[in-house]
């Protein structure tokens, strides 16, 4: 998008200058819920390098009119809602488009503040068209603030929903704009293993007049020297607010672990001073001792209601098979007799059923995973898992869980946690998740996939030849208890040391096993297990997870004669064949530890 004159350009960066701002880039499409509603979309601006500005115009693109009506265009220093609907407070009008644009210039002058503000438009879908089931034009963008929503059916509180939009607005700006500068948005936190080679990467924006065809740049590691670098960029960074590149960072070879800062600062832009307010950026280069084993937490949202959940069960019920060591979920259902968490309670957004979210921060198909028709859960949430289980896990967890006595009316679950990392001023907590096995005769799963066969021939097929409801389910690993799904606080302390050992124990009474009606679920005792997690709660990410069978002295319910050897590893898991490393041997109904 060219957005300034050839006279303009060349004006000194203290004469006024107007500075159209559009967050949605150059991919613009149509968006929309698909329902006759009435829709409010806002963006909001708060650089503070462009307080003082003036709003001269708005702009809205791509806008949808057949079967549309009630246009408006606003600036509100807040987003507020009185009985469902959106109420600005510095100035609201009616607007008429010309063709696909509505545009908008403010009677009285309108100062960008220091906090910023929002800017943004009203309509109501009449008649659902094909134009009206799409009305808004839209692009992709990772700033939260390109595109806010409300709506008065699908989207009832303003948010951004983790859509990972932006809005096609301009908004026209005057005010003393800089020509040259760029911005250190962000810089990757990156850990390694010691003795690799370190990089890192750094996220620029271009903040200024002109389009940036190269920088000059330093990086400087606590305690030493900066060094200097360039960098060109082929084609240059568009000369349009926000537009953004990626710099990637050498930083290395790293014979030491531990925690290394450094400052990235943008010196010159196209062999000129940065002007920009925010030139440099910190990062945190992580050296890790070791790297334990990362077992994602799955959470799966789930429902007997539900008539397409039951391809959850095949999905993960086949990838506890390919991954019997490291693959855990949970499974919560929703609004039927087993839930214990609501839509609104749920440890990650609720998005619908049948839906999962690894390690509380990758959301996907129990089945499908990012994917949609492929025909096995290799190629769906298996792809999706692992690459979740090819990030760094930071914590290494163990566990164990023990009948607390033997009236067996709780569990006590043992958590011992070491970190390859510090975390200074944290909060980090264990969740643990009590699950069973449960069958009922009394209980009926829908299932959508009975009698389609075009699910022949894929690990689906199971479910074509099932009926519609399916009488008495084995429902596996479904989350029965937790003492919070957002972790226990103070389980461990806010000052995390590398290489340190913490332990928290947490007892689980079976009473307490209850649905959100307050009705006991029916447990089966010898299917109980316990996971535990450990929850980073300002990120709201999981760091590792473990799961061990609830034992007697130390191992699970073992249904088996007294002159059997059964093997297990130290989670609890039936091992047939085992190779080297530490076990517990199961013999004559007594158990002991034995290494191979």
């Amino acid at each position: 998008m060219i957005f300034l004159s050839a006279a303009a350009a060349c004006m000194a960066a203290a004469a006024e200058t107007l500075f159209p701002l559009n967050l949605a880039g150059d991919a613009v499409y149509q968006w929309g819920t698909g329902k006759q509603e009435n829709y409010d979309i806002a963006l909001r601006i708060s650089d503070p390098a462009l307080a003082g500005s003036e709003i001269r115009s708005i702009q809205v693109n791509g806008i949808a009119t057949d079967g549309i009506s009630g246009f408006s265009v606003w600036i509100s220093s807040e987003l507020k809602l009185e009985s469902n609907k959106n109420v600005p407070d510095i100035l609201s009008a009616e607007a008429t488009p010309d063709g696909n644009t509505l545009t908008f210039k403010p009677a009285t002058t309108v100062s960008v503040p220091e906090g910023g503000l929002y800017v943004g438009y009203s309509f109501a879908v009449d008649k659902l068209t094909e134009a009206a089931k799409a009305p808004v034009s839209v692009a992709k963008s990772d700033n939260p603030d390109a595109l806010l929503i409300h709506t008065n059916r699908s989207y009832r509180s303003w948010g951004n929903y983790n859509l990972g939009l932006a809005a096609d607005i301009t908004v026209t700006l005057a005010g003393d704009f800089n020509e040259y500068a760029v911005t250190v948005d962000g810089i990757s936190e990156e850990g390694l293993l010691v003795g690799g080679e370190a990089s890192s990467k750094a996220i620029l924006r271009n903040r200024g007049l002109l389009p940036v065809s190269s920088i000059e740049y330093t990086v400087g590691f606590a305690g030493g020297d900066p060094k200097s670098f360039s960098k060109e960029f082929d084609p240059a960074l568009p000369a349009a607010y926000d537009r953004k590149a990626e710099l990637e960072l050498d930083l290395g070879l790293r014979e030491e672990y531990g925690s290394f800062p450094y400052t990235l600062t943008v010196t010159k832009v196209n062999g000129r001073p940065n002007a920009d307010a925010a030139p440099a950026g910190e990062g945190r280069l992580y050296v890790y001792p070791w790297l334990p084993v990362h077992r994602p937490l799955l959470e799966e949202y789930t429902g007997l209601w539900c008539g397409w959940c039951p391809r959850g069960a095949i999905g993960l019920e086949l990838m506890e098979k390919a991954y019997p060591e490291d693959f855990i979920y949970v499974a919560y259902h929703i609004d039927d007799v087993m839930a214990i968490v609501t839509q609104t309670t749920c440890p990650t957004e609720y998005t619908g059923a049948p839906s999962v979210n690894l390690d509380r921060h990758v959301a996907g198909d129990p089945y499908y995973g990012l994917k949609s028709n492929v025909p096995t859960v290799a190629e769906g949430l298996g792809e999706l898992w692992n690459s979740v289980r090819a990030s760094d896990a930071t914590a290494e967890i163990s566990l164990s869980a023990d009948w607390t006595d033997d009236s067996r009316s709780a569990v006590t679950a043992k958590a011992d946690v070491r970190f390859v990392r510090d975390y200074p001023d944290a909060d980090i907590r264990i969740v643990y998740l009590l699950t069973s096995t449960i069958q009922d005769d009394s209980m009926r799963q829908s299932n959508y996939l009975s009698g389609m066969e075009e699910f022949r021939g894929t690990d689906l097929e199971p479910l074509v030849d099932k009926p519609k409801y399916i009488l008495g389910p084995e429902l596996q690993n479904v989350a029965v208890l937790t003492p919070s799904v957002f972790g226990v606080e103070g389980s461990l302390p806010s000052d995390i040391r590398l290489l340190d050992e913490y332990s928290h124990s947490a007892t689980l009474s079976l009473a307490d096993a209850l649905n959100t009606d307050g009705n006991p679920i029916p447990l089966r005792p010898e299917t109980l297990a316990v996971v535990a997690a450990v929850y980073d709660a300002r990120s709201g990410r999981i760091l590792n997870a473990a799961r061990t069978k609830v034992c007697t002295a130390g191992i699970g319910e073992v249904e088996s004669d007294d002159s059997s050897t059964l093997y297990f590893n130290l989670q609890g898991i039936p091992v047939a064949d085992p190779d080297r490393g530490v076990y517990i041997r199961v013999q004559d109904g007594r158990s002991s530890k034995v290494i191979f």
